[in-house]
Order: C-alpha cells, then sequence, then structure tokens
C-alpha cells in the first residue's frame, strides 16, 4: 500500500517537473490529463469505498465532503477570475491556485500519515488477536 503511494508521489512529482518545462498549450494538455487521471483515481476509489465498513466509511465521506466542498470553493473561485485580463485579478487567480495545490498536498500527506498510522494499528489488532488464540489456533 505505501508503495503505492510512493509510487503514485513520485509519478505526479514527475508530471510536475515535466509540466514546468513545457509552454502554455502543453501544461494545458497536462492539466488536462492531470485532472482526467485524478477522476479516474477519484472514481476506482469510490467504487472501493462502498465495500468497506459503513462506519469507517461514513467518517470517510464526511471527511471528503468537506474537503470537497472546501476545493469546490476555491474551484470556483478560480473559474470566476479563468478570463482575467487584469494584472491584479491573474495574480489573485493564480494565489488561489497556489493555495489549492497546498491545500490537496497537505491533504494528501495527512492521507498517507493516516494509512501509515492505519496499517500499524491493523497489526498491532492481528498480533493481540493471534495472542488470544488457543495454542496451535491461528487466525487467518
Amino acid at each position: 500500500m505505501l508503495q503505492d503511494l510512493s509510487g503514485h508521489a513520485a509519478e505526479a512529482e514527475k508530471h510536475v517537473a515535466a509540466a514546468e518545462a513545457d509552454a502554455s498549450a502543453k501544461l494545458h494538455t497536462a492539466i488536462e490529463k492531470s485532472k482526467a487521471d485524478a477522476q479516474a483515481r477519484q472514481d476506482r476509489f469510490e467504487s472501493n469505498l462502498a465495500k468497506t465498513k459503513a462506519d469507517a466509511a461514513s467518517d470517510w465521506e464526511k471527511l471528503r465532503a468537506d474537503h470537497k466542498n472546501r476545493v469546490g470553493n476555491i474551484k470556483s473561485n478560480i473559474a470566476k477570475k479563468e478570463d482575467a485580463i487584469d494584472r491584479k485579478l491573474a495574480e489573485r487567480r493564480a494565489d488561489d491556485a497556489e493555495a489549492y495545490a497546498e491545500d490537496l498536498v497537505y491533504f494528501a500527506s495527512t492521507a498517507i500519515d493516516d494509512s501509515a498510522v492505519a496499517v500499524l494499528e491493523a497489526i498491532e489488532a492481528r498480533a493481540y488477536a493471534d495472542s488470544l488464540a488457543e495454542p496451535g489456533e491461528a487466525s487467518s
């Protein structure tokens, strides 16, 4: 699991580095591809989420909904300024986009931290369950 997250983070870093070197048109294409990839990952995540326990899903859904609402507000502000010609408005749009990117990096970092803790807690729970087993019994 953590290797997948690490690989995903490394791939995102490569995309960002490549996008910085490209011209504006290529950058727009890279942004659209990244959005499509992110949406595909989100769709896969949502289909897997349905398979988890109801209480964990509801906690995650609340966190996700709060985050999605915050991101929606930021995206809305960015979209309103999409056609801005005035330098001051363009600067504000850039600030919003940077804040959005920073929020997503923080959210991803938090998700990685939470997943690491969850894995360790799962290992601890399994070890405890195994310690309670009768001699010669082993749990799954």
